[in-house]
């Protein structure tokens, strides 16, 4: 279990690593139930940001959400990396994106 202090301090090293402020659009497709969901929505609420959740994970919808809001902050495990590779022409054509893969699994090069 998290102590309040471990949450906000993860919250604070993931805004600074990713460049997260006020004028941000954070798109969070990871249940709030797991530590990286809840970590994406306490840097959204943290900044003030603007988030977008989903109640599940779409790679279409998501990368779609990618070129209509301009999200520029996302955090995906490596399986939605992994499923979103196959629609990865779509998500060429829409804003520079910035991707963190995290996780024990390593991603696939043809990515």
């Amino acid at each position: 279990m998290l102590t309040h202090e471990g949450l906000l301090y993860s919250a604070e090293v993931v805004l600074q690593r990713l460049g997260i402020t006020a004028d941000s659009v954070v798109g969070n497709p990871l249940p709030n139930f797991h530590i990286a969901g809840i970590n994406m929505l306490l840097v959204t609420l943290y900044t003030g940001a603007c988030g977008s959740l989903y109640a599940e994970f779409d790679p279409a919808q998501f990368i779609a959400a990618i070129g209509a809001h301009g999200n520029h902050a996302r955090l995906l495990v490596p399986a939605m990396v992994m499923f979103s590779c196959s629609r990865r022409r779509r998500l060429a054509a829409t804003t520079t994106a910035q991707v963190i893969a995290y996780g024990a699994r390593r991603v696939s090069s043809a990515c």
